[in-house]
């Protein structure tokens, strides 16, 4: 093999484990406090993230809680579902992480990562809508009249589809 193929198959590997290891950059949290440290509930959040990061990369889903009284913690974790269990993994860990570094005194945080969501609360809120918090979304690219009419074409076949199976 030529130096040139070896460096280059180097540095493919290299960018491929970078990539795995690191998950990208939050795209939002919100930290809700009292302001008050309270020791009990910190490790409470630890315990509860812990358990939630491992449970996760098992099924991409899992809700836990940990505690009594009012220091009870409740904890949801979630991936995309088109999401390989190990980047799962690699997403929850940095998302539990990087809440308790950005909401070290938070009853209520949430964290968004483009393939997985956190969230921790003392108060019960599995089963529950939750509009309070959200990021709205957009496509920045620029949509082309071709692309556009290739567009309007599937979403039309695509509902008169689902129009005839109803």
């Amino acid at each position: 093999m030529s130096l040139i193929k070896i460096f280059l198959i180097l540095i493919l590997l290299c960018m491929t484990i970078a990539e795995s290891t690191n998950p990208a950059p939050n795209t939002g949290y919100l930290c809700i406090t009292d302001g008050k440290k309270h020791p009990q509930l910190s490790s409470n959040i630890n315990i509860t993230l812990s358990k939630l990061v491992a449970e996760t990369s098992k099924d991409g889903f899992s809700i836990s809680s940990y505690g009594s009284g009012t220091n009870k913690v409740f904890g949801l974790a979630q991936c995309r579902g088109d999401i390989r269990k190990k980047d799962c993994s690699i997403c929850t860990k940095a998302a539990a992480t990087e809440i308790i570094k950005l909401c070290s005194s938070g009853n209520d945080a949430r964290i968004w990562y483009d393939i997985c969501f956190l969230r921790y609360n003392i108060k019960k809120f599995f089963g529950k809508v939750d509009t309070y918090y959200g990021f709205p979304y957009s496509n920045e690219k620029n949509v082309t009249n071709p692309e556009l009419e290739a567009f309007n074409d599937g979403l039309g076949n695509l509902l008169n589809e689902i129009g005839y199976d109803l």
